[in-house]
């Protein structure tokens, strides 16, 4: 009798928290595909942290849309963090390799988004947005390796009077 009270107890205790975890899913798809990102940022977060550490339901879609969410709303080192996770991985897709490289480039992280982007050459020749790089990288990279010309520094006019 106490098993069978033990193992109901157990049963009604784990029923909902699965549960729950899917509607928390499911409430994060709702406001990812209105493109609410700012809500569905943080729970794609909690999801994600729990595919990178291998707990419950490993889903790397919840990486690739945490990463997504993060960069629409401007969080540049989280989105870089998901980025990083699924490349480690080697799940990085068409469209994640662009969002990837173009994260990378608006943090300033030029170098890295090279070495990226050639990588993204081997893998999808064919991508529009790939090549177009490529080709800048190669006809104007020279230009942006010199330093400014001109700095600019205060001066004392008007000071100590």
């Amino acid at each position: 009798m106490k098993t069978l009270l033990f193992l109901l107890l157990f049963v009604v205790s784990i029923v909902p928290f699965s549960g729950f975890a899917q509607a928390k899913l499911r409430k994060a798809n709702e406001h990812y595909n209105r493109l609410e990102y700012f809500s569905c940022a943080p729970i794609y977060a909690e999801l994600a942290k729990k595919t990178i550490q291998g707990k419950g339901t490993v889903d790397w879609e919840n990486v690739r849309r945490a990463a997504f969410s993060n960069k629409q709303i401007f969080q540049y080192n989280r989105a870089r963090f998901y980025y990083s996770k699924l490349h480690e991985t080697n799940r990085l897709t068409e469209n994640d390799y662009v969002e990837y490289i173009d994260l990378l480039r608006t943090i300033g992280k030029y170098e890295v988004a090279d070495e990226l982007l050639a990588d993204a050459i081997k893998v999808y020749p064919q991508n529009n947005f790939v090549t177009l790089l490529k080709d800048r990288n190669h006809d104007f990279g020279h230009l942006m390796t010199d330093s400014a010309i001109y700095s600019i520094e205060a001066l004392s006019i008007n000071s100590g009077l």
